[in-house]
């Protein structure tokens, strides 16, 4: 897109930027649109991946939540203990 807009502005005199200016705004189109749809595809790789990593999260602090209390009633860990653990996970 640069490239396009660069050629069309920078080193071409006024008259054939003008001549050339439905072409040149249509490669820009082009370009815009196709950058428009890698970055839309992207982000809807982003916005799973972080779903999916945000909901290990979560059910690996469930499971850690619920072996803490498992050994807690089987007096291997203190409250102290396991709120230090909790903490230190966070």
């Amino acid at each position: 897109m640069a490239a396009h807009a660069g050629e069309a502005l920078s080193n071409v005199r006024v008259v054939k930027a003008f001549a050339n200016e439905e072409r040149t705004v249509e490669e820009f189109k082009e370009s815009s649109d196709k950058v428009y749809d890698v970055g839309f595809i992207k982000g809807k790789y982003w916005g799973v991946f972080m779903l999916v990593l945000s909901c290990l999260k979560s059910f690996a602090m469930i499971g850690i939540m619920y072996l803490a209390s498992i050994w807690y009633e089987e007096e291997h860990l203190t409250v102290g203990a396991t709120m230090a653990y909790l903490l230190y996970m966070q």
